[in-house]
């Protein structure tokens, strides 16, 4: 959701980047571990990758909407809150789920469905702004006002 408000890159946030998009591709891995056992290691190394994976994505959106540089749009400072929310809602649930996978392994999975649980009254509650054809500041109408 960010990327739409960058207009310009400096080098650490190309590092960011990078450690978000690193995280990514080490993803398949913690995924084939969890798909062969759900033991307790195996769910807590993967909502560890996955929570690891949300953190530096948001990493990378307060770097680029505070930075001094200037590196995202101004309609940026309007929506950063709300995109925030939305990227660190991800890791605090992998984060919630590993005490829960501590004592119950095979439970903690359905943890994860608060991920689009907390997404759908996010959007029903808090919806996104959507930009102006004009390019101009987000208005408060909802893109899809059925959701």
């Amino acid at each position: 959701m960010i990327f739409r408000y960058v207009v310009a890159l400096d080098r650490p946030l190309i590092a960011l980047n990078f450690a978000f998009l690193a995280m990514i591709a080490f993803l398949p891995y913690p995924t084939d571990l969890l798909s062969s056992s759900t033991t307790t290691a195996s769910v807590i190394f993967y909502a560890t990758c996955c929570a690891l994976a949300g953190l530096a994505e948001a990493a990378f959106c307060l770097y680029a909407t505070r930075s001094a540089a200037g590196l995202t749009s101004p309609a940026a400072g309007q929506v950063r809150t709300d995109i925030l929310i939305r990227m660190l809602r991800v890791p605090g649930v992998f984060v919630l789920s590993i005490p829960v996978a501590i004592f119950a392994p095979k439970i903690a999975p359905f943890v994860w469905l608060l991920i689009w649980i907390s997404g759908r009254l996010l959007s029903r509650f808090r919806p996104l702004p959507i930009e102006s054809d004009e390019g101009g500041a987000p208005s408060n109408v909802a893109a899809n006002p059925k959701l």
